[in-house]
């Protein structure tokens, strides 16, 4: 639950605005590698020794092939606005209709969004207690 309120609604929330509002496409994505430590999912941040290729300990083969894919596509985005390249698995924008993510983890690739109903639900939660929420601005097109 907290994992959906405090980051994965206002990420999903943010993707769904710029989307509809924004300029430029969203790319969405869901780090789901677990570890002994963790086995029910991915803590914050987890994906951090992924993404720069530094891990505390050593990492596993598999640690080391999904690093090197997570880092082509940060660095393909950071250089054009977008993740995808040569020889990488496709990584299409997000889009209200799909809801998917290129999930990180054991089966990488992308997916519809893991998390969507609870995403849903908070969605509501949210709109129901705040009258100017970013779902309403969504939804009812206030600028």
């Amino acid at each position: 639950m907290f994992r959906d309120l405090a980051v994965g609604w206002p990420t999903w929330m943010w993707a769904r605005l710029q989307t509809s509002k924004g300029r430029n496409r969203a790319y969405l994505y869901f780090f789901d590698v677990h570890d002994r430590e963790h086995p029910l999912g991915a803590p914050h941040a987890t994906e951090y020794p992924y993404v720069f290729g530094n891990f505390p300990k050593s990492p596993t083969a598999s640690d080391e092939a999904t690093s090197a894919l997570i880092r082509k596509y940060w660095v393909n985005f950071a250089t054009r606005g977008d993740p995808n390249g040569p020889g990488l698995p496709i990584w299409k924008a997000f889009d209200e209709h799909s809801q998917a993510a290129m999930v990180f983890g054991d089966s990488t690739g992308l997916q519809p969004l893991p998390n969507i109903e609870g995403l849903k639900a908070w969605d509501a939660h949210i709109q129901c207690a705040t009258p100017m929420s970013a779902g309403r601005f969504l939804h009812e097109g206030i600028r």
